[in-house]
């Protein structure tokens, strides 16, 4: 049985394996235009880089879940991190614009890994040191923009976009280390023969839950709009308002500024606020934050502020909400968590495409990107007060 500090000690190399991962994705997007010209490229690319890479974390998580089972978490866990590095490599020597795609997409199945670390802490931790730590797990994947941008902007202004992945190998490395160090060695006798007859009858029963399909299409639909800033930014800040690489990387401390507080919010309220009323806030300042950005979208500043309140209110609600889907469902945490995570990376991979479409039919305006926040707002709201519902009577484990 793993010990209390092992345990934590993984959770924390855990979070620097998706940090990283995400890491490597926001210090590059400053420096895609200028990558994406330098290639003969147009400028619909910049957020079709991020939508491989989204792409390829969703390619294998569906067939490495029953493998868990069969050769362990810890071996499948350092397996992901090894072919991350691998291919983060590989990205620098790219020659064309497709060869930069491709290599991003196989960049982006080593994410596909990330979800055996959710695994790991549904397996040793309680609902609210979970909700605890999956609050932070989200934060960090989405506090990566916070950070990237400004180092990526002095990696590019200083060297060139080649060391972004440089400094990706350097921390997946660190990563890498710290899990081989932390994670639990799985005795022999514990790992079973693979069943195909129960994997699927685990998949089946993980996609006939109400209360799982509520769960993940709400709040995956719902980080939508964040993910989506992340692809078209840089052609609305930096291609429509003509504003230079420090001001982009400042819009961007101020759109995910929101979960840095809802991060430290969530440590003091998890396991003493209910559950459904910590969803229901989160909503309310979800659907507050896009209807102000929507609002005075002619205003930068006050758009900002307005995306501020709105990842606020994601952050109250995302880990809350992935650990009551979690363990809604008597079927390995290793499954359940895979689907979730397909389903997150399906979802954000299409929103960011049809906000791309979207922003490339207007000249990637400001209107046009809020215009469309307004749709995810309401329909992401109306199931997350569904979901808020049905757990209602959910007490802390």
């Amino acid at each position: 049985m793993i010990n209390n500090r092992k345990r934590y000690i993984l959770a924390i190399f855990c979070v620097l394996y998706e940090f990283v991962t995400y890491l490597s994705n926001d210090t590059i997007m400053p420096g895609m235009r200028g990558i994406v010209l330098g290639f003969n490229g147009s400028e619909s690319q910049v957020a079709l880089s991020l939508t491989y890479y989204i792409l390829g974390g969703s390619t294998l998580q569906l067939f490495l879940a029953p493998l868990l089972p069969v050769f362990g978490k810890r071996k499948m866990l350092l397996l992901g991190n090894v072919f991350f590095l691998v291919c983060s490599m590989w990205i620098p020597f790219s020659s064309s614009i497709d060869q930069f795609l491709l290599a991003r997409y196989m960049q982006g199945m080593g994410m596909s890994f990330i979800f055996i670390g959710y695994a790991y802490i549904n397996d040793l931790f309680n609902d609210e040191e979970a909700v605890k730590l999956f609050s932070i797990l989200a934060n960090v994947a989405m506090l990566a923009p916070l950070l990237g941008p400004v180092v990526g902007a002095v990696i590019i202004g200083h060297f060139s976009w080649h060391y972004v992945f440089v400094l990706s190998v350097v921390i997946g490395f660190i990563s890498l280390v710290g899990i081989w160090k932390s994670a639990p060695v799985e005795a022999p006798h514990t790992m079973i023969r693979l069943d195909i007859k129960n994997v699927f009858i685990a998949y089946k029963d993980i996609l006939v839950s109400d209360l799982f399909l509520i769960g993940a299409f709400a709040s995956n639909l719902a980080m939508v709009p964040m993910v989506a800033w992340v692809g078209v930014s840089p052609n609305i800040i930096m291609g429509n308002l003509h504003m230079d690489i420090w001001q982009y990387s400042y819009s961007q401390l101020m759109v995910f500024g929101g979960l840095a507080v809802s991060s430290i919010l969530i440590q003091k309220v998890a396991g003493k606020m209910d559950v459904n009323r910590i969803i229901i806030i989160g909503s309310l300042f979800f659907m507050f934050g896009l209807f102000a950005a929507f609002v005075f979208n002619h205003i930068l500043v006050l758009m900002l502020c307005g995306m501020f309140i709105y990842s606020f209110g994601l952050g109250l609600f995302t880990g809350t909400i992935s650990r009551m889907v979690v363990t809604s469902i008597k079927v390995d945490t290793g499954y359940v968590t895979a689907v979730f995570n397909v389903a997150n990376t399906l979802i954000l991979a299409t929103g960011v495409e049809v906000y791309n479409h979207i922003g490339k039919m207007n000249n990637y305006s400001l209107a046009s990107y809020t215009q469309a926040n307004i749709v995810v707002a309401v329909v992401s709201f109306s199931a997350l007060y569904i979901f808020a519902q049905k757990v209602k009577t959910r007490k802390w484990e």
